[in-house]
């Protein structure tokens, strides 16, 4: 056989096995870095999450100072704040600058503590935390509800060994309720109320007292009662009557 022929055949036999060996290597790599994700994200954060918690203590310890500095400390550089009420603050000299404002008078007596805390971590260095919080001696104007209980939603990220706040939403806490199935029903479309026939029957001594003549007003409560006066004389009925 020609040499040039015979050296071709090798080639053609070498070539298929070298690709088939690169090929296996770069699967061989590739589950070699899932691997390495794997174990990055299930791996110990014991450390870090109690780096969190003491973010947590340092804020209940700044804010009870009214420290608006110290406060705002807790956050990165380019951090944000959304309050209980919506107010968004950019950046951590703007967080300082509100917070100070509002120690002045409206937080100068308040007392925040910290009441939970779970942390969830997302890969090494982010985290999410809920913090259920309460709060007493807020001093809130009047259309805004005072602040006594809530739940934080923080995005936390290590940065030089340091956990820090890069976002924050705050939300106050009502106790939760099953949705309703319908609207609302109008209690004055499911009432009979007449203001001449159920005065002598359900208040016969009221109206035996003022005579033959009765002036009569109402109204209908939040709590489905009656209140009223007759004649001046003010009367609460034990319950609305029903239709």
């Amino acid at each position: 056989m020609h040499p040039i022929l015979v050296f071709a055949c090798c080639v053609a036999l070498l070539v298929p096995a070298a690709a088939r060996d690169d090929v296996g290597s770069a699967h061989k790599g590739h589950r070699e870095g899932d691997a390495a994700s794997t174990e990055a994200l299930g791996a110990d954060h014991s450390q870090d999450e109690a780096e969190i918690r003491d973010v947590q203590k340092r804020q209940a310890e700044a804010w009870n100072r009214h420290d608006a500095k110290g406060y705002a400390e807790l956050f990165a550089e380019d951090g944000d704040v959304v309050n209980v009420v919506g107010w968004w603050w950019k950046g951590r000299p703007e967080i300082q600058k509100k917070l100070a404002a509002a120690y002045a008078f409206v937080f100068a007596d308040s007392t925040l503590t910290i009441a939970e805390v779970h942390v969830r971590f997302l890969d090494r260095k982010i985290a999410v935390a809920h913090v259920r919080w309460t709060m007493v001696g807020a001093r809130t104007p009047k259309g805004i509800p005072e602040p006594t209980n809530g739940i934080q939603v923080q995005v936390l990220q290590q940065k030089a060994d340091k956990w820090l706040i890069a976002s924050f939403q705050n939300t106050n806490a009502v106790p939760e309720k099953p949705f309703p199935t319908g609207p609302p029903i109008d209690p004055l479309a499911h009432a009979s109320i007449s203001t001449t026939l159920n005065i002598n029957a359900k208040l016969p001594e009221i109206a035996t007292r003022h005579g033959h003549r009765t002036e009569f007003s109402w109204q209908l409560t939040d709590e489905q009662r009656l209140v009223g006066s007759l004649n001046g004389t003010q009367i609460r009925s034990c319950a609305c009557w029903e239709p």
